[in-house]
Protein backbone atom coordinates (compact mmCIF):
# COMPACT_ATOMS: atom_id res chain seq x y z
CA UNK A 1 0.00 0.00 0.00
CA UNK A 2 2.92 2.25 0.83
CA UNK A 3 4.60 1.45 -2.33
CA UNK A 4 1.30 2.46 -4.85
CA UNK A 5 0.76 5.91 -2.65
CA UNK A 6 4.51 6.60 -3.89
CA UNK A 7 3.77 5.43 -7.99
CA UNK A 8 2.27 8.36 -8.73
CA UNK A 9 4.59 11.09 -7.63
CA UNK A 10 6.57 12.61 -10.07
CA UNK A 11 9.59 13.00 -7.59
CA UNK A 12 10.13 9.48 -7.66
CA UNK A 13 10.34 5.99 -9.12
CA UNK A 14 9.19 3.03 -7.84
CA UNK A 15 11.80 0.12 -9.16
CA UNK A 16 10.13 -3.86 -8.78
CA UNK A 17 12.32 -6.81 -9.34
CA UNK A 18 11.58 -10.60 -8.40
CA UNK A 19 14.25 -11.58 -5.94
CA UNK A 20 15.76 -15.15 -5.20
CA UNK A 21 14.08 -15.12 -1.79
CA UNK A 22 10.91 -17.52 -1.27
CA UNK A 23 8.97 -18.35 1.83
CA UNK A 24 9.19 -21.98 2.81
CA UNK A 25 5.96 -24.06 5.04
CA UNK A 26 8.45 -26.92 5.65
CA UNK A 27 5.82 -30.45 6.66
CA UNK A 28 6.94 -32.76 9.69
CA UNK A 29 7.56 -36.09 7.56
CA UNK A 30 9.09 -38.35 10.57
CA UNK A 31 6.87 -37.39 13.54
CA UNK A 32 3.59 -36.02 15.09
CA UNK A 33 0.28 -36.39 12.63
CA UNK A 34 2.11 -35.17 9.50
CA UNK A 35 4.09 -38.44 9.60
CA UNK A 36 1.24 -39.85 7.79
CA UNK A 37 1.41 -39.22 4.21
CA UNK A 38 -1.88 -38.57 3.51
CA UNK A 39 -2.60 -36.01 5.92
CA UNK A 40 0.53 -34.04 5.37
CA UNK A 41 -0.79 -34.24 1.68
CA UNK A 42 -4.31 -32.74 3.00
CA UNK A 43 -2.17 -29.95 5.05
CA UNK A 44 -0.42 -28.95 1.76
CA UNK A 45 -3.92 -28.91 -0.49
CA UNK A 46 -4.88 -26.25 2.81
CA UNK A 47 -2.91 -23.37 1.51
CA UNK A 48 -4.17 -20.62 -0.42
CA UNK A 49 -1.09 -19.50 -1.72
CA UNK A 50 -2.81 -17.34 -4.67
CA UNK A 51 -5.23 -16.03 -2.16
CA UNK A 52 -2.24 -15.00 0.24
CA UNK A 53 -0.43 -13.47 -3.34
CA UNK A 54 -3.31 -11.52 -3.69
CA UNK A 55 -3.60 -10.53 -0.53
CA UNK A 56 -0.15 -9.31 -0.33
CA UNK A 57 0.21 -7.37 -3.40
CA UNK A 58 3.13 -6.70 -5.29
CA UNK A 59 5.28 -7.17 -2.95
CA UNK A 60 5.45 -11.24 -3.54
CA UNK A 61 4.64 -13.56 -6.64
CA UNK A 62 3.35 -16.43 -6.96
CA UNK A 63 5.85 -19.28 -6.65
CA UNK A 64 5.93 -22.32 -9.10
CA UNK A 65 7.89 -25.29 -7.20
CA UNK A 66 10.85 -24.66 -4.94
CA UNK A 67 13.34 -22.92 -7.57
CA UNK A 68 12.73 -19.10 -8.24
CA UNK A 69 12.22 -17.91 -11.72
CA UNK A 70 15.43 -16.69 -13.23
CA UNK A 71 17.76 -19.40 -11.60
CA UNK A 72 18.25 -22.71 -13.36
CA UNK A 73 15.35 -25.46 -12.63
CA UNK A 74 13.08 -23.34 -12.43
CA UNK A 75 9.59 -24.72 -14.39
CA UNK A 76 5.94 -23.52 -14.65
CA UNK A 77 5.00 -26.93 -15.50
CA UNK A 78 5.29 -28.29 -12.29
CA UNK A 79 1.84 -29.76 -10.89
CA UNK A 80 0.28 -30.46 -7.31
CA UNK A 81 0.19 -26.91 -5.47
CA UNK A 82 -2.59 -24.82 -5.02
CA UNK A 83 -5.83 -24.76 -2.33
CA UNK A 84 -7.77 -27.91 -3.16
CA UNK A 85 -9.92 -28.35 -0.04
CA UNK A 86 -12.36 -31.12 -1.75
CA UNK A 87 -8.67 -33.13 -2.78
CA UNK A 88 -7.62 -32.89 1.08
CA UNK A 89 -11.16 -33.83 2.38
CA UNK A 90 -10.59 -37.35 0.28
CA UNK A 91 -7.05 -37.87 1.07
CA UNK A 92 -7.79 -37.44 4.84
CA UNK A 93 -10.78 -39.61 4.84
CA UNK A 94 -8.34 -42.15 3.78
CA UNK A 95 -6.47 -42.04 7.27
CA UNK A 96 -10.12 -41.37 9.58
CA UNK A 97 -9.55 -37.54 9.78
CA UNK A 98 -11.12 -34.38 7.90
CA UNK A 99 -15.25 -33.69 8.34
CA UNK A 100 -16.61 -36.54 10.53
CA UNK A 101 -13.61 -37.90 11.15
CA UNK A 102 -11.01 -37.89 14.37
CA UNK A 103 -10.49 -34.30 15.17
CA UNK A 104 -6.40 -33.14 14.43
CA UNK A 105 -4.78 -30.42 16.06
CA UNK A 106 -1.08 -29.41 14.40
CA UNK A 107 1.06 -26.77 15.61
CA UNK A 108 2.80 -24.17 13.27
CA UNK A 109 6.19 -21.48 13.99
CA UNK A 110 7.10 -18.78 12.46
CA UNK A 111 9.17 -15.60 13.15
CA UNK A 112 7.46 -13.08 15.35
CA UNK A 113 6.61 -9.99 14.13
CA UNK A 114 6.73 -10.62 10.33
CA UNK A 115 3.45 -10.08 9.56
CA UNK A 116 3.78 -11.36 6.15
CA UNK A 117 4.34 -15.40 7.41
CA UNK A 118 1.21 -14.23 10.34
CA UNK A 119 -0.74 -13.76 7.38
CA UNK A 120 0.21 -16.88 5.93
CA UNK A 121 -0.62 -18.76 9.04
CA UNK A 122 -3.91 -16.71 9.47
CA UNK A 123 -4.87 -18.19 6.18
CA UNK A 124 -3.89 -21.63 6.75
CA UNK A 125 -5.48 -22.09 10.23
CA UNK A 126 -8.77 -20.85 8.38
CA UNK A 127 -8.83 -23.36 5.41
CA UNK A 128 -7.20 -25.78 8.20
CA UNK A 129 -10.66 -25.42 10.29
CA UNK A 130 -12.80 -26.74 7.29
CA UNK A 131 -10.84 -29.70 7.30
CA UNK A 132 -11.87 -30.37 11.02
CA UNK A 133 -8.02 -30.05 11.80
CA UNK A 134 -6.87 -27.14 14.30
CA UNK A 135 -3.90 -25.47 13.66
CA UNK A 136 -2.09 -24.21 16.74
CA UNK A 137 0.43 -21.18 15.42
CA UNK A 138 3.16 -19.83 17.47
CA UNK A 139 5.01 -16.66 16.76
CA UNK A 140 8.45 -17.25 17.90
CA UNK A 141 11.67 -15.50 18.25
CA UNK A 142 14.21 -16.99 15.04
CA UNK A 143 16.29 -18.51 17.65
CA UNK A 144 13.67 -20.14 19.68
CA UNK A 145 12.09 -20.97 16.97
CA UNK A 146 15.39 -22.83 15.46
CA UNK A 147 16.23 -24.44 18.91
CA UNK A 148 12.37 -25.70 19.58
CA UNK A 149 12.77 -27.39 15.72
CA UNK A 150 16.08 -28.90 16.48
CA UNK A 151 15.03 -30.43 19.87
CA UNK A 152 16.42 -33.97 20.51
CA UNK A 153 12.67 -34.57 21.84
CA UNK A 154 10.70 -35.12 18.34
CA UNK A 155 7.18 -34.54 20.55
CA UNK A 156 8.48 -31.00 21.00
CA UNK A 157 8.63 -30.78 17.13
CA UNK A 158 6.72 -28.11 15.19
CA UNK A 159 4.42 -30.11 12.54
CA UNK A 160 4.82 -27.10 10.04
CA UNK A 161 8.13 -24.72 10.14
CA UNK A 162 7.77 -21.47 8.16
CA UNK A 163 10.84 -19.39 7.25
CA UNK A 164 12.48 -17.73 4.30
CA UNK A 165 15.40 -19.22 2.28
CA UNK A 166 17.56 -17.72 -0.52
CA UNK A 167 20.57 -18.99 -2.03
CA UNK A 168 24.34 -18.15 -0.88
CA UNK A 169 25.32 -17.95 -4.54
CA UNK A 170 22.39 -17.94 -7.74
CA UNK A 171 22.05 -21.33 -7.85
CA UNK A 172 19.38 -23.47 -6.39
CA UNK A 173 21.70 -25.94 -5.18
CA UNK A 174 21.35 -24.05 -2.09
CA UNK A 175 17.72 -25.36 -1.09
CA UNK A 176 18.64 -28.91 -1.59
CA UNK A 177 21.94 -29.44 -0.20
CA UNK A 178 20.36 -27.37 3.03
CA UNK A 179 16.64 -28.08 3.65
CA UNK A 180 15.91 -31.32 1.94
CA UNK A 181 19.13 -33.61 2.09
CA UNK A 182 19.37 -36.46 4.81
CA UNK A 183 20.64 -35.24 8.21
CA UNK A 184 21.61 -37.20 10.94
CA UNK A 185 21.03 -33.82 13.56
CA UNK A 186 18.55 -31.55 12.23
CA UNK A 187 19.85 -28.51 11.22
CA UNK A 188 17.70 -26.67 8.22
CA UNK A 189 16.10 -29.92 7.26
CA UNK A 190 13.62 -29.35 9.42
CA UNK A 191 10.86 -31.34 7.23
CA UNK A 192 13.19 -34.38 8.77
CA UNK A 193 13.19 -35.58 5.20
CA UNK A 194 15.29 -38.31 3.87
CA UNK A 195 15.14 -39.84 0.88
CA UNK A 196 18.39 -41.95 -0.46
CA UNK A 197 17.17 -41.59 -4.42
CA UNK A 198 17.01 -37.58 -4.12
CA UNK A 199 20.24 -37.43 -1.82
CA UNK A 200 22.25 -39.31 -4.70
CA UNK A 201 20.53 -36.79 -6.79
CA UNK A 202 21.65 -33.69 -4.64
CA UNK A 203 25.35 -34.99 -4.50
CA UNK A 204 25.54 -35.17 -8.27
CA UNK A 205 23.63 -32.35 -9.38
CA UNK A 206 26.52 -29.38 -9.41
CA UNK A 207 28.96 -31.58 -11.88
CA UNK A 208 25.66 -32.14 -13.89
CA UNK A 209 25.16 -28.34 -14.03
CA UNK A 210 28.82 -27.80 -14.90
CA UNK A 211 28.63 -30.82 -17.73
CA UNK A 212 25.18 -30.02 -18.89
CA UNK A 213 23.12 -27.76 -17.91
CA UNK A 214 20.28 -28.60 -20.03
CA UNK A 215 20.27 -31.94 -18.28
CA UNK A 216 20.93 -30.41 -14.37
CA UNK A 217 17.66 -28.19 -15.36
CA UNK A 218 15.71 -31.26 -15.74
CA UNK A 219 17.04 -32.99 -13.44
CA UNK A 220 16.19 -29.81 -10.72
CA UNK A 221 12.38 -30.39 -12.44
CA UNK A 222 12.07 -33.82 -11.18
CA UNK A 223 13.66 -33.36 -7.81
CA UNK A 224 11.21 -30.52 -7.24
CA UNK A 225 8.06 -32.50 -8.28
CA UNK A 226 9.34 -35.58 -5.90
CA UNK A 227 9.26 -32.87 -3.13
CA UNK A 228 5.84 -31.96 -4.06
CA UNK A 229 4.59 -36.08 -4.41
CA UNK A 230 6.12 -36.09 -0.68
CA UNK A 231 4.51 -33.19 0.26
CA UNK A 232 7.68 -31.63 2.09
CA UNK A 233 7.34 -28.27 1.28
CA UNK A 234 5.35 -25.77 0.48
CA UNK A 235 6.26 -22.27 -0.97
CA UNK A 236 3.70 -19.70 -0.52
CA UNK A 237 5.34 -17.45 -2.46
CA UNK A 238 8.36 -15.54 -3.78
CA UNK A 239 9.41 -12.02 -2.46
CA UNK A 240 9.48 -9.25 -5.06
CA UNK A 241 12.07 -6.60 -4.42
CA UNK A 242 10.12 -2.98 -4.19
CA UNK A 243 11.95 -0.05 -4.46
CA UNK A 244 11.38 4.12 -3.73
CA UNK A 245 14.03 6.43 -5.41
CA UNK A 246 14.65 10.01 -6.45
CA UNK A 247 13.51 10.40 -10.01
CA UNK A 248 16.45 12.02 -10.95
CA UNK A 249 18.91 8.76 -10.45
CA UNK A 250 19.57 6.68 -13.44
CA UNK A 251 21.68 3.59 -14.01
CA UNK A 252 20.09 1.16 -10.86
CA UNK A 253 19.73 -2.00 -11.96
CA UNK A 254 18.30 -4.39 -8.57
CA UNK A 255 20.26 -7.58 -8.78
CA UNK A 256 18.25 -10.78 -7.67
CA UNK A 257 21.89 -12.27 -6.98
CA UNK A 258 23.34 -9.12 -4.89
CA UNK A 259 20.20 -8.64 -2.77
CA UNK A 260 20.02 -5.45 -0.68
CA UNK A 261 22.91 -4.17 -2.84
CA UNK A 262 23.00 -0.56 -4.80
CA UNK A 263 26.40 -0.67 -7.23
CA UNK A 264 26.74 3.06 -6.94
CA UNK A 265 29.36 3.50 -9.04
CA UNK A 266 26.81 2.79 -11.87
CA UNK A 267 24.53 5.04 -10.93
CA UNK A 268 23.82 8.23 -12.73
CA UNK A 269 23.51 11.74 -10.84
CA UNK A 270 20.33 13.90 -11.04
CA UNK A 271 20.50 17.52 -11.73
Amino acid sequence: QLVASLEGDSNLQVVETPSFQNLVALLNTASGPLADLNVRKAVAKAFDTQGVVAALGGSVAAAKGVIPQGLIGYSDSLTGTGLDIEGATALLAKSGYGPGGTPLTITATYVAGDTDEQLVTTSLKSELAKLNITLDVQALQWQAQWDQAKSSDVAKRQDVFIMYWWPDYAAPYSWFISLFHTEETPNFNLAYYSNKALDEQIDGIQALTATNRDAAAAEYVTMQQTLIDDAVVVVPYVQNYQRVIQASVGGFVDDPAYANVVFAYDLTPGP
